[in-house]
Formats: structure tokens, sequence, C-alpha cells
């Protein structure tokens, strides 16, 4: 975590910072305020909303993971058959 939450990440390139994090709409002025403590001179402040996109991927790196093995820890097909 950090100063703007236990799941914020902080990015920094060039002269731009980037808090990524789930409350952002909520705090912002908290941030602003955080920033302006620190002694960071603040020349634009946005707040974006998820893509669609970003979204899908969110819940698709999440479930990777799992679909790795099956319950008995191999690999491969699920069960089929049946009747249509």
């Amino acid at each position: 975590g950090t100063r703007f939450g236990p799941d914020a990440t902080v990015e920094t390139v060039d002269d731009t910072v980037r808090v990524t994090t789930t409350d952002a709409a909520e705090r912002g002025t908290d941030y602003l305020l955080a920033l302006r403590e620190a002694g960071v001179a603040v020349t634009g402040f946005d707040v974006d909303e998820p893509t669609l996109d970003d979204v899908f991927f969110a819940i698709a790196d999440g479930r990777t993971d799992g679909f790795d093995a099956g319950d008995d820890g191999e690999t491969g097909p699920g069960p089929s058959g049946g009747t249509r």
C-alpha cells in the first residue's frame, strides 16, 4: 500500500504521476492534498473510469490462474458426453 491506500499503485513517467486505485472518484481531493503536502506542484488532475476492455482484461487476468489445472491437478479437457 501507499499513502493513497492499500490497493493503490503509483507510477511515475517524466513529469507525470499516475495513481491507480478503486476509490479515486471518492478520494480525489484527499489525493490532491497529499500531493500538495508532499511538495508536488499539480498542473492537472483527471479521474478516468475503466473502459470495457480494462474490465475484461482485469477479469480475464484474475481467472487465468485457475484454468491451469482441474480439481485433480491434471490439465486437459474437461468431462464430455451427454445427449442433445
